[in-house]
């Protein structure tokens, strides 16, 4: 999916604000950074907010204050992240942790090491597919062009949620 521009991600924000929360419990430039910092990321950006109400609400406090979102940001990438390795098959699973354990590695030094660890391997091309849907999922990044391209894991110090 493409992602979204800035204004985008806040009108999303702010409808579910609307539909959610009381009035006055998280402000415009609030929404404004949440979604600069999701980068075009709908599931982020939604994540935070939640995370951040969540947290207030169990805190018992009438508004979401700044060190509440900025821990919300975390919280909400280390979630989605949890979640999406979690929905790795386990073939997925293994090409994952050969990139964990060795990377950053090209497709065909990730096959060789993946294919040491099963006995039925899938095909490169398989791999392939599943490296691809792995960049997607924002689970592992892709450096370089197709001819030497390589696969690490993601950076978990992306853009915060400052002031």
């Amino acid at each position: 999916m493409d992602k979204y521009h800035d204004e985008q991600l806040h009108d999303i924000l702010a409808a579910r604000v609307k539909g959610g929360l009381d009035q006055d419990v998280i402000t415009t430039n609030q929404l404004d950074r949440i979604a600069d910092a999701a980068a075009g990321d709908a599931r982020l950006a939604i994540g935070i907010l939640r995370t951040a109400a969540s947290k207030a609400d169990r805190e018992s406090r009438e508004r979401i204050t700044d060190d509440i979102l900025l821990n919300a940001a975390e919280d909400a990438r280390a979630q989605i992240k949890q979640k999406n390795l979690d929905s790795l098959i386990p073939h997925q699973r293994l090409v994952y942790d050969v990139v964990r354990e060795h990377g950053p590695l090209g497709p065909s030094e990730i096959y060789d090491h993946y294919k040491r660890k099963v006995d039925d391997p899938r095909t490169k091309r398989t791999i392939r597919t599943y490296l691809s849907k792995m960049t997607q999922y924002n689970v592992l990044e892709a450096e370089g062009t197709s001819r030497d391209r390589e696969y690490s894991l993601v950076d978990s110090t992306a853009p915060s949620v400052t002031q």
